[in-house]
């Protein structure tokens, strides 16, 4: 799990993540030198995805409101 003041990302072992906010400075993916923002890799890469924002994350309870 990440946390910044601008948001939160939540990053599972299978490549599958969560992203709430703006992590455009903190989180990103690399090949060689180049780096990748949150999401632009998904369509090409299908272990990397984002995981719905409806759907439970694995492994975490949802907490009841």
């Amino acid at each position: 799990m990440i946390t910044t003041e601008e948001g939160w990302a939540v990053l599972l072992p299978d490549g599958s993540y969560r992203v709430s906010g703006d992590l455009s400075d903190n989180l990103w993916w690399a090949v060689k030198l180049s780096r990748f923002e949150v999401g632009e890799l998904d369509p090409y890469v299908p272990e990397i995805r984002k995981i719905p924002d409806d759907m439970p994350i694995p492994g975490i309870a949802p907490v009841a409101s």
